[in-house]
């Protein structure tokens, strides 16, 4: 993606500077610890990302590609609030509940962007959801806005679609793909996503970042591992966990993301879903996206999310659902569903579909679904309790 022409990206920390009271600010040596960033949670236990000095100007530079140097930028999303000030953007924190932003009131967002006039707008699937709903139900058009960002799940085309409804035609919409240890890794317009297929299409890796397929099968499927001036070099305090997910190479750290995707011919990313949520049954194995990315489109669904149920290698496949509430009634959608399954060779593993009222997520996005308690929520349907 060409950078935004709106300034310069930033090209290392700031020379020395007399401080209070004469004390003199020491440059910061590029491999010295600057902050400690805990992953979500929602795929483990939180561990601490060491960022070093040249982390921070490695993530800067690389996220100065995806939103620009310049111009007033919303922050829907926790790191940009830190991070956009130092790119040099008009920063605006929106009020949002950062423990549960999926709740936040829709005019909390759209006020701040319409008094600042925000050119950028960076957020959560939830978060901007929350954006394009009321904006459809308002007939409000975001004219001063050229390009919203999502981070932190999969963007899906019926969101993409809300959101440039409500957008000028030449504004643009990008999912970025990425994690707590290396932000960003790629992006795409989603006008330029492809129909779902095995995967979901994330992008070419940004500028300054190169990605792998470490053991991949004979389809070209594994475990995505990225390298770049923004990957964390360690977790703190985990020695077995950054054993077991960097990797020293002659070009730096090598972060094992615990993604599963594949690379095509043309260099872009497909993202299959993470390894830990693969579904292994009798003579098959699924990954998330095999399944969810096609089911995602059916007309009345909001999401789905495929998980197994009982012990690994001889699970049961079960999609559950979480509905819209507007279009076809229930049992329409669940048919919908069964029907597209039926139509996929990965589809027809799917041993049930079931309906779930709302999913658990993670608390920092309120996007990352919790699969573990939505396994153990199917068992019991399946058992027969409510």
């Amino acid at each position: 993606l060409p950078l935004p022409r709106r300034g310069n990206a930033p090209s290392g920390p700031a020379a020395p500077d007399a401080g209070p009271e004469g004390h003199s600010a020491r440059p910061p040596a590029p491999d010295g610890l600057a902050l400690i960033a805990f992953t979500s949670g929602s795929t483990g236990v939180p561990k601490g990302a060491e960022y070093h000095h040249s982390t921070l100007v490695g993530q800067a530079e690389t996220l100065a590609r995806l939103v620009g140097t310049d111009g007033a930028l919303l922050a829907g999303f926790l790191p940009v609030v830190l991070l956009g000030p130092v790119l040099g953007h008009r920063t605006v924190a929106p009020a949002v509940s950062h423990r549960a932003p999926a709740r936040t009131p829709p005019e909390r967002l759209v006020r701040p962007l319409l008094e600042q006039r925000t050119d950028v707008v960076v957020g959560s699937p939830a978060v901007l959801g929350l954006l394009a709903e009321h904006c459809a139900r308002r007939r409000l058009t975001l004219s001063c806005v050229d390009r919203v960002i999502s981070f932190g799940a999969p963007l899906r085309a019926g969101l993409a679609d809300a959101l440039h409804a409500v957008l000028r035609p030449d504004a643009e919409v990008l999912s970025a793909y990425g994690a707590t240890e290396c932000l960003p890794v790629s992006a795409i317009r989603t006008t330029d996503v492809r129909p779902p297929g095995t995967g979901t299409c994330v992008g070419r890796p940004v500028d300054g970042v190169a990605a792998r397929i470490l053991d991949a099968d004979p389809d070209g499927v594994g475990e995505i591992a990225v390298t770049g001036a923004n990957v964390s070099p360690a977790y703190h305090a985990r020695p077995e966990a950054t054993a077991a997910a960097k990797i020293l190479t002659g070009q730096g750290v090598q972060h094992r993301t615990g993604d599963m995707g594949r690379i095509d011919a043309e260099g872009r990313i497909w993202f299959h879903g993470r390894r830990s949520h693969r579904v292994v049954g009798p003579g098959y194995a699924l990954t998330t996206e095999d399944v969810e990315a096609a089911a995602d489109t059916v007309p009345g669904v909001r999401r789905t999310a495929l998980v197994g149920v009982g012990a690994p290698g001889r699970q049961r496949a079960v999609l559950c659902v979480e509905l819209t509430g507007r279009g076809p009634g229930r049992a329409a959608a669940v048919a919908a569903v069964r029907e597209l399954l039926d139509r996929r060779p990965e589809g027809r593993h799917v041993g049930a579909v079931l309906v779930h009222p709302g999913f658990p997520t993670d608390i920092r996005h309120n996007s990352k679904i919790d699969r573990e308690r939505l396994a153990v929520w199917a068992a019991r349907r399946l058992r027969g309790v409510r």
